[in-house]
């Protein structure tokens, strides 16, 4: 039988000078307003071209880790102030997930806030179009899938949901999340809870197809929170 296995791809010098400067802001080492050592002494520290060390840093002030100061220098930014999803998401995985329990609690209840208004609305509004594509989610999980694709799938159907509620703002909002849905659905499946979130998604689903409003709510919420107990618990 012939396997097919996926491509290696090693890390760049760019992307190994990014985890260190990130690994040192991240962890403490570096704290928010210090200057970093200059580009010629990163380029002597760590034996890289000059280019490496530019490249490197503008890619980490696009995620509002470092700030670049012509002719002042380099400093760490204020990610928590100035920081986009796509720097949430990095920090969740930092280090493959070390994360603060207290930054994902704050996710979580995001999470609830949202997803409950949108199971509301999709159950109120039947879009029966639009909730058989989200059906059809929950059925395609069961295809042995990798976690990584489960979580896509996830994404997907609460993405559905939201098109569902016919709020023209939830789609995009959960598609600005796609990242952290992705990250954190991962993490989930990979603790091997296949069958009890397709369990709870059925549950889910049947609630909203049939119009139970409350009871609805209730499932995505109990979702929410058995998903979060499980990521918080996992080593």
């Amino acid at each position: 039988m012939i396997t097919e296995f996926n491509a290696i791809e090693a890390p760049t010098s760019v992307d190994l000078f990014i985890e260190q400067i990130k690994t040192a802001i991240l962890s403490g080492q570096l704290h928010i307003g210090d200057q970093l050592p200059t580009e010629r002494e990163l380029c002597r520290q760590m034996n890289v071209s000059r280019g490496v060390i530019n490249t490197g840093l503008r890619r980490l002030q696009a995620l509002h880790f470092v700030e670049m100061r012509p002719r002042t220098g380099n400093f760490v930014a204020d990610y928590r102030r100035n920081g986009s999803l796509e720097t949430l998401n990095e920090i969740i995985n930092f280090r493959g997930g070390n994360y603060r329990p207290s930054l994902l609690n704050s996710i979580f209840e995001v999470r609830h806030q949202l997803e409950s208004d949108i199971v509301r609305l999709a159950t109120r509004q039947q879009n029966k179009t639009t909730l058989l594509e989200a059906q059809q989610t929950i059925f395609q999980m069961k295809n042995n899938c990798s976690p990584a694709e489960s979580a896509q799938l996830l994404y997907q159907f609460f993405h559905t949901l939201a098109i569902a509620s016919d709020n023209a703002v939830y789609p995009l909002l959960i598609a600005n999340f796609q990242s952290i849905y992705l990250t954190l659905g991962r993490w989930l499946f990979e603790i091997g809870n296949s069958e009890t979130i397709d369990h709870q998604l059925q549950e889910l689903f049947s609630s909203i197809q049939t119009g139970q409003q409350e009871a609805a709510i209730n499932k995505a919420n109990q979702l929410i929170s058995w998903s979060a107990d499980q990521i918080l618990a996992r080593d």
